[in-house]
């Protein structure tokens, strides 16, 4: 009996000890201030279950955003999916967990088969980079690529673009633009700041953004500015043109000087797609840009320094602007707000953004008489694509749609009438490896993989 009593006893002691300190958390967390100096150490133990499993089992996954968590626990990974046919791969850049680093891998379609893979040779191009290269940590902390600053198991290896003597080009997301043979060995690097896209022209050149982390128009205040620039296939600069100065000289000032705010990323170019043919409303070598902070599309004429077309809208935080025929566009709509803040670049994005419609979509623009419309915003929504950044999307001439859904490593294809197959990358169950702006791939008739 008297054991029953003690036990007893502890059972309340214990009940009274856990509501006494759920009391204070939740006084701590909703911003009380009865704790007084105390309160800083209720938060800290608060968390100490969540830090012992990011030290002890998250670890190494968790310390990038190479990685991010799994949220779809009955999809199927790439290795069990038929996704393709047989002229059919895809050209994608991930973290490996093996090398732990990341690298380009070829896979055919048809039987998801590694072609061919890429592992740069990181080691390497250190010697290589000068001061004018930042490496942007995933918490957005920049460091000079050094020894010491750049960290090859945080690198993340954005848009590779395949050559047709199957040399590799990508950049970090913000750093060195660099070439690497079919054997992976270095070909050459262009040091400075070079992100996003990489996309071809109608020449074979490349076409890439860059950031001046210093713009002339906000002297000593820390405002970036980007600039588009064009690059011959062994990496020597042909045109670089400021941003900036382009809305300034085309009369558009306002979309970039007109905010209430204006944050350091105060452009953000995340696409430059070349125009590859003529048509009734642009031009060979003419430029559809998307500038991402002012949810717009615009098309430039870089020969006559002319902005010939844009639109605001109704897409917003847009990315990926594709030229669909001689009279379409598609624009891949991220469709969401950030609230609270005036610095997109130290942000945790899951926090401060809003989605309008909970999900993705793309709009397809008819310049033929100015109409917008979403054929597939009912897949969107079926399928809750919704990654809050980047994302990339590809409409094939038979209606099939190809979507990488980034922030959460996922894989789509479908069409007007439903899903045709949905995959991912898995890494311990828990983990998915984030794409870094994959490229479905066609072969041609002549032998050659073409987008």
């Amino acid at each position: 009996m008297i054991r029953i009593f003690k036990i007893f006893r502890w059972i309340v002691l214990l009940f009274c000890f856990l509501s006494i300190w759920g009391w204070m958390v939740f006084h701590a967390v909703t911003g009380g201030q009865k704790l007084g100096p105390f309160k800083p150490i209720v938060l800290w133990i608060a968390e100490f279950p969540h830090l012992t499993r990011q030290v002890f089992w998250d670890g190494y996954f968790q310390k990038n955003d190479l990685l991010v968590e799994n949220k779809f626990d009955q999809l199927q990974d790439f290795s069990e999916v038929n996704t393709g046919q047989n002229n059919e791969f895809l050209l994608i850049s991930q973290w490996d967990p093996n090398y732990k680093q990341s690298i380009i891998r070829l896979y055919h379609l048809q039987d998801n088969s590694i072609i061919k893979e890429w592992i740069p040779q990181f080691d390497e191009f250190i010697d290589h980079f000068d001061s004018t290269s930042l490496f942007v940590m995933n918490d957005y902390q920049r460091l000079n690529y050094s020894k010491s600053g750049f960290v090859k198991d945080r690198a993340r290896i954005i848009h590779p673009m395949l050559l047709k003597d199957y040399s590799i080009v990508f950049n970090f997301m913000y750093g060195p633009l660099i070439c690497i043979d079919s054997s992976s060995k270095l070909q050459w690097i262009v040091n400075g700041n070079y992100h996003h896209s990489i996309e071809k022209d109608a020449e074979g050149n490349i076409w890439v953004p860059g950031v001046e982390y210093q713009s002339q128009y906000f002297q000593d205040l820390g405002i970036e500015d980007d600039v588009i620039n064009k690059f011959t296939p062994d990496g020597t600069l042909l045109y670089s043109k400021s941003v900036l100065d382009i809305f300034v000289e085309n009369g558009l000032r306002a979309y970039e000087f007109g905010e209430y705010f204006i944050n350091k990323d105060v452009v953000h170019i995340n696409d430059i797609q070349p125009v590859m043919k003529d048509s009734k409303y642009w031009e060979k070598g003419d430029l559809f840009i998307s500038f991402r902070q002012g949810s717009t599309v615009f098309l430039y004429r870089p020969s006559t320094n002319e902005v010939i077309w844009y639109k605001r809208g109704p897409w917003l935080f847009q990315h990926d602007v594709d030229i669909l025929d001689s009279n379409r566009i598609s624009v891949f709509g991220n469709d969401v707000f950030y609230i609270g803040f005036n610095n997109l670049a130290s942000i945790d994005h899951n926090k401060y953004i809003s989605y309008f419609a909970d999900h993705n979509d793309i709009y397809i623009y008819n310049f033929e008489n100015q109409e917008i419309t979403k054929p597939y915003t009912h897949m969107f929504d079926r399928l809750s694509i919704n990654t809050a950044t980047e994302g990339r999307s590809e409409i094939y001439r038979d209606g099939t749609v190809y979507v990488e859904e980034t922030n959460h490593g996922r894989h789509l294809l479908f069409n007007h009438q439903g899903l045709i197959q949905q995959w991912i990358f898995a890494v311990e169950d828990e983990y998915v490896l984030m794409p870094g702006w994959s490229r479905r791939l066609m072969m041609n008739d002549q032998g050659i993989l073409v987008e």
